[in-house]
């Protein structure tokens, strides 16, 4: 930034995110597993994904007890303590 004699003066700045990638990791009866979501602002999360950890094509269905634990574990989370960037 080039000096010069003006003064300035920042009176507000703000970034925020409006679209958030959560994900967990876990073990149900043994077997390793991901969950992945897309949490919105409004609170709610979508587009979730559960698969088993060790082979990514293995993916189950609302259903499946896999993932309504992968759900509920996301929708569990505490975005505040474990949002990285």
């Amino acid at each position: 930034m080039e000096t010069t004699e003006n003064k300035i003066e920042v009176t507000y700045q703000e970034a925020w995110i409006s679209i958030l990638r959560p994900s967990v990791e876990f073990t149900l009866n043994g077997v390793k597993l991901e969950a992945t979501g897309t949490y919105f602002n409004d609170g709610g999360i979508d587009d979730i994904e559960v698969r088993s950890a060790d082979d990514h094509w293995v993916y189950f269905t609302d259903i499946d007890e896999e993932y309504k634990v992968g759900k509920r574990l996301l929708e569990e989370m505490d975005l505040n303590i474990h949002l990285t960037f």
